[in-house]
């Protein structure tokens, strides 16, 4: 769908229009996944002018006293959205971006080839640790030292528990952390039968 408009020119608005095709052509491709919202959302002027300012996408053409937009503005943009939507943050994102070149972008990014093997080989290994480590579920960023305290109630079952949290604990939250366990281990017998 790409080759159709290698030769495109038009204004933001164009533009807008131009990538909402694109939207309707594969929503899970190319709309933007919003965390925050937990859904969908098409392209809008303010996520323009923010691809402009973090030069993700660059500034258009000035010509005839009229702000010009091309196909590199439209690759630029479903390679920024598909790589959002994979979770890279915006920095990220245009570093890669502006590492490769425009026929490498709109022959294998636009189609969705990023699978995270593929952007390794392409120049994402300098990702840096933290933005892996939140990829992964650790909020922080960072590896976090914790310090356990185990119960080996008998040889074959320990419970185990963070001995900053333990200090924290009064008789109330115990006794609800002793039911939250009772209840479990008497659904997974359940479950068995």
């Amino acid at each position: 769908m790409i080759e159709d408009y290698l030769n495109w020119t038009g204004n933001r608005q164009e533009l807008i229009l131009l990538i909402k095709l694109f939207e309707r052509f594969d929503p899970k491709l190319y709309k933007m996944f919003s965390k925050q919202l937990g859904k969908v959302s098409s392209v809008n002027e303010r996520r323009i002018q923010q691809f402009i300012d973090e030069q993700i996408i660059p500034k258009p053409d000035f010509e005839e006293k009229k702000y010009i937009y091309n196909s590199n503005h439209l690759v630029r943009y479903l390679c920024a959205i598909i790589l959002r939507n994979k979770g890279y943050p915006l920095k990220i994102i245009k570093e890669n971006l502006d590492a490769n070149d425009f026929d490498f972008l709109k022959n294998e990014f636009v189609k969705g080839n990023t699978d995270d093997k593929f952007l390794h080989k392409q120049n994402f290994e300098h990702v840096d640790l933290p933005v892996r480590l939140k990829k992964l579920g650790r909020d922080e960023g960072k590896v976090l030292e914790i310090n356990q305290k185990k119960f080996a109630v008998t040889p074959w079952f320990t419970v185990s528990i963070n001995e900053k949290q333990l200090n924290k604990l009064v008789e109330k939250d115990i006794d609800t952390l002793t039911e939250a366990l009772s209840n479990s281990l008497k659904s997974s017998i359940k479950k068995k039968k």
